[in-house]
């Protein structure tokens, strides 16, 4: 990005800012001609933690919010982040954009264990269903150093319910539009110092439906979404040992089974199928060391995904007529151990070194050989939290990296620093933070048969964010945030065919402003983000939208009645074959009834007006649809 760029995007967001603070100081000298009595609390007290202070670019999407809109996936409850959009393409994956990064360049975790495939380095959101889910934090800016490489554009952090006091079952069923079931029952039960938490989830679909306005094309009649059915089954295990509500030690088993269908596009014909897409996994993490001063934490993970790709000769989708049918079976295992400090209550020091195997093992067809291909990733971190007076908190690591790829002789490494600033004054909130990011090539990068290249650098950033945030009324909240983002090394291919090299860079530059009304029965969250993606010759980025605006509206009506509407805006978006996909529009709602005190109705209708729209180029997405649910909550009590 050339220095006119720079100072036109610094102008905009000083502007902005200064807009912002004139008006935060305006209303800050009403609220306190109002009511002069009334206290002025500058900050919170600091909670003493080793986790990383909540700064403006983090946010947390609770359980009541997922409740309430009862998605499908994490898919559907992640497309409302500001900031982040989510697409699904041609091989029917739900995928993360957080800022204009990729979802490669996106970690995203279950209980702080990264999930991404290895070899592609992404994950298909569509698969993780939110049964047992409690919360989902994201992190979009200036990413702590303990998350190491590959988190170069954020984290999504999926977090599993651990709570053993409330009902000893809860069943949760729905049904709707295109065959929709979704069954999710969770059983918990504590026993002394043991407790345990079961979850099962199945959904199936026979697809999902069309918009009444998409045209017709001879591989794609409307109506029901062309091979769109999926069959998914979850199943999850959970131990905690230690006093309640103060688990010293988790064990987590857990999978998940699923076939589904792979839409082709509208004007190509493609017949895929996932026959076999499954995943397993166990974790097993603690706090041997707990004192009032000093933690010791220890994770250990590993995790398997195994999949069947079937490319069939024609829509009749019969196994004895195929062309072929490829393999993939992924296995990942990991150790961290962390240390965290806890110096005379104004903050916290944080070390730790973590270590990651991966394995990719693929097969082309049936019968043909397996290539398999390995790397092992190490990182170390030391991060420290201070505050220095009560209106000002600093953070500030460094962490070194390392990635070993087939063997010793062929290795990459880089070092990233990370700086963190929250000042707070009159009211107000400023933070700021830089930081340097990288992330190391993918196994499909490197040893691609077709496009890969063994001698890839990392590809590295400089993320610099700058916010400013303001509570007003004791009711709303709000923020404005600037980042810049500048990427070097970016891995890039210009066609399936051609070998990734190092040569492209990129610049992803936006603001984000959001707000939240909060007062009795009724909640308000908007929230408005740009962004200006373009690599080093100044051309448009694929697939990210120039603006993106997000509503979420919950109103309890009356003790038993909760009402909920969710609107998206989206800006048109460049093709990869250089054309743009429309702006688009799409509202949701629903009704949830409480009919007795353990068991719940609801009424949910998804995009409202029937919208036709496209998240990537030739992929229609879903239609109006409906869907009833039914929760009831069983306790001995």
């Amino acid at each position: 990005m050339n220095k006119t760029m720079i100072n036109l995007v610094l102008v905009r967001m000083s502007c902005i800012l200064l807009v912002i603070f004139l008006f935060c100081s305006f209303s800050d000298c009403l609220a306190q001609e109002e009511n002069s009595s009334r206290p002025v609390y500058l900050m919170e007290e600091l909670v003493v933690t080793d986790s990383v202070r909540t700064s403006a670019s983090e946010m947390s999407i609770t359980s009541d919010m997922i409740r309430i809109q009862r998605p499908a996936s994490s898919a559907d409850i992640l497309g409302g982040v500001y900031g982040a959009s989510v697409t699904a393409g041609h091989k029917n994956s739900s995928e993360i954009m957080i800022r204009g990064f990729t979802s490669r360049d996106v970690l995203i975790m279950v209980d702080g264990r990264p999930i991404n495939e290895p070899y592609y380095g992404k994950i298909d959101l569509s698969t993780l269903g939110v049964g047992d889910i409690e919360k989902i934090k994201i992190v979009k800016g200036a990413t702590s150093v303990r998350y190491g490489p590959n988190a170069m554009g954020g984290v999504v952090n999926l977090i599993t319910d651990e709570s053993d006091d409330g009902p000893l079952t809860d069943v949760r069923l729905s049904a709707g539009s295109g065959e929709e079931i979704r069954t999710n029952i969770v059983h918990r039960r504590r026993m002394e110092k043991i407790g345990y938490r079961i979850h099962v989830g199945r959904s199936t679909t026979a697809g999902f439906p069309l918009s009444s306005g998409f045209e017709s094309t001879a591989l794609e009649d409307g109506d029901m979404r062309n091979n769109s059915d999926y069959s998914r089954t979850d199943l999850g295990v959970k131990l905690l040992f230690g006093p309640r509500d103060n688990s010293q030690w988790r064990l987590n088993i857990g999978g998940s089974h699923l076939t589904k269908g792979l839409p082709s596009s509208v004007y190509e014909p493609r017949f895929w199928r996932f026959r076999k897409w499954n995943r397993m996994s166990a974790n097993l993490d603690g706090e041997p060391i707990r004192t009032q001063s000093w933690k010791v934490k220890a994770k250990l993970y590993a995790h398997r995904f195994q999949n069947e790709l079937v490319d069939y000769r024609d829509e009749q989708y019969d196994i004895s007529n195929v062309f072929w049918i490829s393999a993939h079976d992924n296995r990942s295992a990991g150790l961290l151990i962390s240390s965290s400090y806890f110096p005379g209550g104004n903050g916290v020091s944080n070390f730790g070194v973590q270590m990651r195997w991966d394995e990719s093992r693929r097969q082309a067809d049936s019968g043909y050989n397996w290539f398999i291909n390995r790397t092992v990733t190490t990182w170390v971190f030391d991060e420290h939290e201070r505050s220095i007076t009560p209106n000002l908190f600093l953070r500030g690591g460094i962490s070194g990296l390392l990635l070993s790829y087939n063997s010793w002789d062929n290795t990459a490494a880089s070092v990233n620093p990370s700086f963190h600033l929250e000042w707070l004054f009159g009211g107000n909130t400023i933070t700021g933070s830089v930081s340097r990011v990288s992330r190391f090539p993918t196994l499909h990068h490197l040893f691609s048969i077709t496009s890969g290249n063994p001698d890839l650098n990392p590809e590295w950033a400089y993320k610099w964010e700058m916010s400013i945030s303001r509570t007003l009324f004791d009711f709303l909240d709000f923020s404005v945030t600037g980042f810049m983002n500048q990427l070097h090394d970016m891995i890039y291919r210009s066609g399936r065919l051609n070998i990734y090299n190092n040569v492209e860079k990129a610049s992803l530059d936006g603001v984000e402003i959001s707000g939240v009304v909060q007062n009795g029965a009724f909640k308000l969250c908007s929230s408005v983000a740009t962004l200006d993606a373009h690599d080093g010759d100044g051309k448009k980025l694929e697939y990210r939208p120039a603006w993106k605006a997000d509503v979420f509206f919950n109103y309890q009506i009356i003790s038993t009645v909760n009402f909920y509407l969710t609107m998206r805006a989206v800006s048109e978006r460049r093709t990869e074959i250089n054309t743009y996909l429309d702006p688009y529009h799409v509202e949701n709602t629903g009704l949830l009834f409480e009919v007795k005190r353990n068991i719940t109705v609801s009424f949910h209708l998804k995009n409202i007006f029937d919208i036709d729209y496209e998240e990537e180029y030739g992929y229609p997405t879903m239609g109006r649809t409906v869907l009833i649910g039914l929760d009831w909550r069983w306790s001995r009590n």
